[in-house]
């Protein structure tokens, strides 16, 4: 008998169907999971016709009586006495499933028979195109094949099919930039040069930059714009992005307090959406940079230089295509770093009270299974005594979610378990009585409002752990409702509450775990 634990990952209800299946295919194919089925042990016997079977088997062992005595000590190999063959003999069936990793790009990792795991072949993904950039990427565990940009503009090479940059060297020249006036060259790929109508660029430069006193609501445009600005935070391609620049004056007279200024740059629906934002002291290509912003290819980016001087200062906004931008300037009172940056100094909060957290210049400290684009801020909550708790977390500005992260008690750099978005609320059950640290992050610069909700202590459900979960028969499907269930961490869809069933195979087989959830929902069986 083969216990195998099967889990159910999902933010809602979801539909398990269990399929095991044996093979009647007499072949040994020794990419794919065995099927030791009766009816394949019939089919090896007529293959390995007289008393020794083909001496070029190499999945036969030595004379047995029975499965015990059959073990080649190789994890990777099914194991059992052939009792079809005269005198019976060991069988050892590799099994390439048991040697795979969490590599996609380094190959197809084999069992050997008497060697056991061996490496794959790495994916190459080369096809042979020129006009392609093949590339194997782990994230997405693909091949993918991109048109040939050398430029890095978004658009392909017009010598190959379907591109229409005319010069595949010049990030500012392609089909979909904008024709500059009186600059003796074709922008836009039309094949004409400074024909009307063209465009000449506002704020592109320090020298045309237009000035505006904070508060202030701006509308910019990087159209026919070039990149001259070189900050520390960018587009996903620096090198064909475009930016601009405005002069923002801080009012007030030397001796008044210092005071915080932020500014958001948001991109208009129907651009790439990349965007960056910096604030920099005094208008310089690069060196003078007091606050930068930028969230891998997010529509709105998010600054603040903290208790500056009443003066000019300089906003630069990088889009990574041609984009009409809102710039929002804002000013309030001073304020110092969030102190709570790491596991040393939480900020203590009560719990079933909500609080603010604000995540623009956090740094990152702590690792977390959960995905997040800024850093994290820590808090700390007391309990009496024993209660489940739930934390709760609510986007107040911004267009990222929140991310929010239970620590280890006594070893906050460790993680018990991580939410991504408001739906469902991050789960704990029993928590004891102390001292606990969260963390808060977020997938984009953003104000969250948080609650630590606590209640009565529960017992969590047999499916919600691996300690005794209930069995699941093959061949059967089974509807689970995961609204009460916290995280079994397991790395395959971090975050996700999860419930966990046996599944006992009478012989190996081949398991199909098919996982049916909402539309609106993201799911994974595993």
């Amino acid at each position: 008998m083969s216990p195998r634990l099967v889990r159910i990952l999902a933010p809602a209800v979801a539909a398990l169907a269990v399929t095991a299946a044996c093979s009647a295919t007499p072949a040994i194919d020794s990419t794919a999971r065995f099927d030791a089925s009766a009816q394949d042990a019939r089919a090896e016997a007529a293959a390995d016709a007289g008393p020794d079977g083909p001496p070029t088997d190499p999945t036969l062992g030595d004379p047995c009586g029975d499965d015990a005595q059959c073990g080649d000590g190789l994890d990777c190999t099914y194991d059992r006495c052939d009792r079809t063959l005269s005198p019976p003999r060991c069988r050892n069936t590799p099994d390439d499933s048991q040697c795979a990793d969490a590599l996609f790009c380094n190959g197809k990792e084999r069992c050997v028979p008497r060697l056991g795991c061996r490496p794959g072949e790495p994916v190459t993904c080369q096809d042979g195109d020129s006009c392609t950039i093949d590339a194997c990427v782990e994230a997405t565990k693909a091949c993918v094949r991109v048109p040939r940009d050398l430029d890095g503009d978004g658009e392909a090479d017009d010598h190959c099919a379907g591109g229409t940059d005319c010069d595949d060297l010049d990030p500012n020249v392609g089909a979909t930039r904008a024709e500059v006036c009186g600059n003796g060259r074709d922008d836009n790929c039309n094949r004409r040069v400074d024909e009307t109508p063209c465009s000449s660029p506002a704020d592109d430069t320090c020298a045309t930059a237009r000035t505006f006193t904070a508060p202030a609501l701006i509308s910019l445009s990087t159209a026919a714009t070039r990149r001259d600005f070189f900050t520390t935070c960018s587009v996903a391609s620096p090198t064909a992005a475009r930016d601009v620049v405005v002069a923002i004056v801080v009012p007030g007279a030397p001796t008044d307090p210092p005071r915080d200024l932020e500014v958001f740059a948001t991109s208009a629906p129907g651009t790439s959406g990349d965007t960056a934002v910096a604030i920099l002291s005094a208008c310089a290509p690069a060196g003078a940079e007091l606050a930068c912003g930028h969230t891998p290819l997010a529509s709105q980016a998010r600054a603040r230089a903290r208790s500056v001087r009443p003066g000019t200062y300089y906003v630069v906004v990088t889009t990574q295509t041609e984009a009409a931008v809102e710039l929002s300037v804002e000013l309030s009172a001073a304020t110092p770093p969030s102190p709570n940056e790491s596991c040393a100094a939480p900020l203590a909060v009560a719990t079933d009270t909500p609080f603010t957290v604000t995540l623009v210049d956090a740094a990152r400290d702590l690792t977390s299974a959960c995905d997040s684009e800024t850093g994290e801020l820590t808090f700390a909550f007391t309990l009496t005594e024993p209660r489940d708790v739930r934390v709760v977390s609510a986007r107040l500005r911004g267009t990222g979610v929140p991310v929010v992260s239970l620590r280890e008690p006594g070893a906050c750099a460790n993680e018990l378990r991580c939410r991504v978005g408001p739906t469902p609320p991050l789960l704990a059950r029993s928590l004891p009585a102390g001292t606990h640290v969260l963390a808060v992050a977020a997938t984009a610069a953003l104000d969250a409002n948080v609650i630590v909700q606590t209640l009565p202590p529960t017992v969590a459900p047999a499916s919600a752990t691996c300690a005794a979960p209930p069995a699941l028969a093959p061949n059967t499907t089974v509807t689970v409702d995961l609204s009460g269930y916290d995280e079994i961490p397991n790395g395959c869809l971090p975050g996700g509450p999860t419930a966990a069933f046996d599944l006992t195979l009478a012989q190996p087989s081949d398991v199909l775990l098919v996982g049916r959830f909402p539309t609106t929902e993201q799911g994974a069986v595993s």
